[in-house]
């Protein structure tokens, strides 16, 4: 009888150790945020749509810009180089970004974090800011563009 309870006593621990396993949030470190998925959106989603990806964890790619002033997202260079601050979102740096200035300032990168839109009354210029970043990782270079990368690639094979 004992060995039978001892089997049913683990057979309906493993149960709910499986069942844990498969409810969000329960299995992971951290809050059920850290488990969210993010969404994969582009620069001009943010830009037309920010309502709809406040509070959400996306992964987007953008032109970033780090100064003494802030850090920004635009949808593109020429956005920075001529300062069209519509097409950019605030980014609240971390200290990876910081370490990572030279590899990431200037160029295309991709960022993981938690998009918050802004009041346009108030803050007329920003349609939000990426904060909590995630991750903020290299993707392409205006001088050494992934697609000329790419095409040496291809006629090296």
């Amino acid at each position: 009888m004992p060995v039978e309870r001892n089997l049913r006593s683990t057979s309906a621990r493993l149960s709910l150790m499986i069942l844990l396993l498969f409810i969000p949030g329960v299995a992971s470190e951290g809050s059920p945020q850290t488990a969210q998925q993010p969404t994969y959106v582009s620069m001009l989603q943010l830009l037309t749509m920010p309502e709809q990806f406040n509070g959400k964890v996306v992964s987007v790619i953008g032109f970033l810009s780090m100064n003494y002033e802030g850090y920004l997202l635009f949808a593109h260079q020429e956005d920075a180089v001529h300062v069209i601050l519509g097409n950019a979102v605030q980014i609240e740096g971390n200290k990876q970004m910081s370490a990572e200035t030279e590899k990431l300032d200037q160029k295309y990168v991709k960022v993981l974090g938690t998009f918050r839109a802004s009041d346009r009354r108030r803050v007329p210029f920003y349609v939000g800011a990426i904060v909590d970043i995630r991750s903020c990782d290299f993707w392409s270079d205006p001088q050494h563009p992934a697609s000329q990368k790419i095409r040496d690639l291809l006629r090296h094979n």
